[in-house]
């Protein structure tokens, strides 16, 4: 668990330049992409505290403790982007964890939107997308 912030963001670092590549392998014409968000998993409920409590020093918390699939989740937009792979990051979003489907705690993902999906997805036909969490009340996603 990172103790300082500089730390918790430096360790964005490698996360995201490995989904720039997987994009890039994938074919896909990232720069044309939107970055939308970073997920911190939690390990723990006291990690997800710490966490909060770490970025709120540097952060707007603009969604506290919502309760979303049977956890908390918190959503900050950095007070300064943090500048990662060319991109400025300035949303992070934070779960709790999932007492029924514990996770390490670390990066977990980061989200980029497209502004037409059914365009993007047309364009990248060949690609096999996983359209299932479409359906998805709370977060839709492919």
């Amino acid at each position: 668990m990172p103790t300082t912030f500089s730390a918790f963001t430096a360790a964005l670092t490698a996360p995201f330049e490995t989904t720039l590549r997987a994009l890039r392998s994938a074919g896909i014409a990232y720069h044309d992409l939107t970055f939308d968000h970073a997920c911190w998993r939690c390990a723990s409920s006291a990690e997800y505290e710490h966490i909060c409590a770490l970025l709120h020093q540097h952060a707007a918390c603009i969604s506290a403790h919502a309760s979303i699939g049977g956890r908390r989740i918190s959503t900050f937009v950095l007070h300064q982007p943090v500048q990662v792979a060319g991109y400025a990051v300035s949303t992070i979003e934070v779960p709790d964890v999932k007492p029924t489907s514990p996770h390490p705690s670390g990066w977990e993902h980061v989200e980029f939107t497209v502004p037409d999906l059914a365009a993007f997805q047309a364009q990248y036909a060949a690609l096999p997308f996983d359209n299932r969490g479409l359906a998805a009340a709370h977060h839709p996603n492919v």
